[in-house]
């Protein structure tokens, strides 16, 4: 799994504020989910396990968690970075993963 580190801009956020978490699974037929959780492990749990999960993963389970950015964003930002990235295409998507493509995290 890939995880992003924390750019120290990040590190005054008030922790009292819940902390966000932007990340991605892998389906079982190779598609690429992205979503937000304050525990994205529990997350992938629920979505492998429980109608929890997102309605749209159901028939491509089993799914593996293969990406988190953990920084302590807001619910606001990390919607804002999710919505970005659900806006790629599956190959921008890929090259998001191997680094090889920048996107501005909202603050």
């Amino acid at each position: 799994m890939i995880t992003m580190t924390i750019d120290p801009i990040y590190e005054s956020l008030d922790q009292k504020v819940k902390r966000f978490f932007v990340y991605m699974v892998r389906t079982s037929m190779g598609n690429l989910y992205t979503g937000i959780s304050v525990d994205p492990e529990r997350r992938c749990l629920e979505h492998n396990t429980s109608r929890k999960g997102a309605r749209s993963l159901r028939g491509q389970r089993p799914v593996k968690l293969i990406w988190t950015l953990d920084i302590p964003l807001t619910q606001s930002s990390a919607l804002k970075f999710e919505h970005k990235l659900k806006q790629l295409s599956h190959q921008d998507k890929e090259r998001f993963l191997h680094g090889d493509l920048p996107i501005e995290i909202p603050k």
